[in-house]
């Protein structure tokens, strides 16, 4: 295929715009079988993401004891509650 100068000059710039974004974002760029990375100083500085976390497994581990509702020591309030209600309580003690 043959192409006229100033389609190839963008085509190839293009094409090195996609394999310097590729290092950058840590992808390897497969063109016409063959693999590319950047040669690009600043695209080599660029460190590389990586996951540090997955929450993969997390549900199954918590759910294999079962999820319990935290235990709650503090006694209630009785503050606003009715006269009626509290003297039978406290009567019996």
């Amino acid at each position: 295929m043959e192409l006229h100068g100033s389609y190839e000059t963008m085509l190839i710039s293009m094409l090195s715009y996609l394999i310097m974004e590729s290092a950058r974002w840590g992808i390897m760029l497969i063109v016409e079988g063959k693999q590319h990375f950047s040669s690009h100083k600043s695209a080599s500085l660029l460190p590389l993401q990586s996951k540090n976390h997955t929450n993969r497994n997390q549900s199954f581990k918590a759910h294999r004891n079962g999820i319990k509702k935290p235990k709650n020591y503090v006694s209630k309030s009785l503050k606003g509650v009715g006269l009626s209600l509290l003297l039978p309580v406290f009567s019996k003690v």
